[in-house]
């Protein structure tokens, strides 16, 4: 096992030993332990790096290089820095290796119905269940809205159906969801509609996610610390969420290319 913390985390990633811009990394760890500011920072950098690439190939493009007919065009960064690098490239390489809390959501939306973006997104599924009369549930919405201001993210109100992502995110994306405990308990306890079977449950969550990164859309995926002991007084909900929690995390853990738990806000990457 490999632990990586502070300046070591944002090199290493820096060198390309660890990152690359189209993988599927499964972030958790327990409430506070600072997951979600890591997340955000992977995220950030696997964008940067999707749009070096970009940035490599329209260059080459550019210079004479033959473009496949059919292929899609580049995203033009309308905010590039100086040598080359785009802004978004400085921004992530610095804040990665500050340990900052990283991200924002530039806009807000809704899940578009059959649309498609242009290569390079950076989206932010957002599954929390958005009531506005609830205060605490703002009171977290504000916080994370807060802390992710301005850095580029197209948010995507998404509590169930993940399935919908494949609508909107393309080859060179990189999508943020957060988190896997929210999104589980809408599935098997929704607001509105019918729940979801806990058999059904990889099927609803885990395949979509598997089939976005095997497009070429870099996946970071919030999970948590829940209970792994099911004690004999939880009811029969409560255990099917646990047990269903667990078998998300253990598909997603077996399937990604990197699993990193934060403990005290340190990154302990286990692959």
């Amino acid at each position: 096992m490999k632990t990586l913390a502070g300046n070591d985390a944002g090199r290493a990633g820096a060198a390309g030993d660890l990152l690359q811009p189209e993988m599927l990394v499964l972030v958790t760890g327990g409430a506070a332990s600072g997951k979600s500011a890591f997340a955000e920072g992977l995220a950030v950098r696997m964008h940067a790096l999707s749009a070096g690439k970009e940035a490599g190939e329209s260059e080459k493009a550019a210079a004479g290089a033959v473009v496949p007919a059919g292929a899609d065009s580049v995203r033009e960064d309308p905010a590039a820095a100086k040598g080359g690098r785009t802004a978004a490239a400085e921004e992530g390489f610095s804040v990665v290796e500050a340990g900052s809390s990283l991200h924002g959501e530039g806009r807000q939306s809704k899940l578009p119905a059959g649309g498609s973006s242009c290569p390079g997104n950076l989206w932010y599924a957002a599954t929390m269940h958005y009531d506005p009369s609830d205060a605490e549930t703002m009171a977290r919405v504000e916080k994370h809205r807060a802390q992710r201001a301005g850095k580029g993210f197209e948010t995507i109100e998404i509590e169930r159906e993940i399935s919908g992502l494949a609508d909107v995110a393309g080859q060179g994306d990189t999508i943020l969801l957060e988190d896997l405990s929210n999104l589980l308990a809408n599935e098997l306890f929704p607001w509105e509609g019918e729940p979801v079977p806990a058999e059904e449950i990889y099927a609803r969550i885990v395949q979509p996610i598997l089939a976005l990164h095997a497009r070429g859309i870099g996946c970071v995926v919030v999970g948590n610390r829940i209970s792994e002991d099911l004690h004999a007084e939880y009811d029969a909900g409560t255990r099917i969420f646990c047990e269903s929690f667990q078998m998300l995390q253990r598909e997603l853990g077996a399937a990604a290319d990197a699993v990193v738990e934060v403990v005290c806000g340190i990154p302990v990457w286990h692959r």
